[in-house]
């Protein structure tokens, strides 16, 4: 169960009435102008959205804009302020996302707007639809690599429709949910920064890179290359290296536990990034 079900199954013990999206909110889907008529995109003031720009998950500008004349002559339709988009289809991923819009804008033919009604609010809309991601693109007809979603799918898809009150409520629960687990994968991504730093420190101390203890190091003549001359050598030879080869077989398993501890900690953090990024689409 998803963290959104069980919030709603904790807030409304009682049952809730679900509804098809058709019958709360009115969806449209976009086009696009002719790219090879320049009358349609240059100087263009009105906002236009591309499947891509979804995984911005709250979009306050856009990276094309088109022309008054390119919109009259194409089948777009300009959307209001907080409007959820959804993605029908696109590169990767895509598929499936959701987005809110902070400004109106018309989108291309890859996208799905969501304009809700007064019985919905458009945030719960959103964390509802972005909780079921997964299920999205697996109902997606196609063979679940290129499929698309379609508004043939999304219109009788059911969702639940808690009293309004109680969406704002949810709304404030997961808003806050989101916003502690987009601090604390940034404070894991800091971290994996500085440990990735660290390992490469001692991994070109180990491989004999960069300059170390005043000297300059090469790959064939560093310290780890020279105790292996050193273990090579005949008794005779080596007597005059040995206090030289112990300190560096000293620094040599300092590095090497060391680089290999913060390769485990660089491992780990990866592993806390993609339980994280796994959990919040739950």
């Amino acid at each position: 169960m998803s963290r959104i079900a069980k919030l709603i199954a904790k807030l409304c013990p009682n049952g809730i009435e679900y509804v098809k999206l058709e019958d709360v909110c009115t969806l449209v889907t976009g086009a696009t102008p002719s790219k090879t008529n320049p009358e349609y995109w240059e100087n263009g003031t009105v906002p236009w959205m591309s499947s891509g720009e979804v995984n911005n998950k709250v979009v306050y500008d856009t990276e094309s804009k088109i022309t008054q004349l390119g919109y009259d002559k194409t089948s777009t339709t300009l959307v209001p302020i907080h409007t959820v988009v959804i993605a029908l289809a696109g590169q990767g991923k895509t598929r499936g996302k959701v987005a809110i819009t902070e400004i109106e804008l018309c989108t291309n033919q890859s996208l799905c707007s969501i304009i809700c009604g007064d019985k919905i609010n458009y945030k719960f809309l959103y964390h509802y639809l972005d909780s079921k991601y997964e299920e999205l693109r697996e109902i997606s007809n196609g063979d679940g690599t290129r499929g698309g979603l379609s508004l043939r799918i999304l219109k009788p898809y059911t969702i639940p429709l808690p009293p309004l009150e109680m969406q704002i409520e949810l709304v404030r629960i997961l808003d806050e949910y989101s916003a502690s687990v987009t601090a604390l994968q940034q404070e894991l991504e800091n971290e994996l920064t500085t440990r990735k730093k660290q390992y490469e420190y001692y991994r070109d101390l180990l491989l004999g890179f960069g300059v170390h203890g005043g000297g300059q190091v090469s790959a064939n003549g560093g310290r780890l290359g020279r105790v292996a001359q050193l273990a090579n050598r005949s008794d005779s030879e080596g007597i005059q290296g040995t206090t030289w080869l112990k300190r560096d077989k000293v620094l040599f398993l300092s590095a090497l536990l060391i680089s290999s501890i913060t390769l485990f900690t660089i491992m780990t953090i990866h592993t806390l990034v993609g339980r994280n990024m796994k959990n919040r689409l739950k």
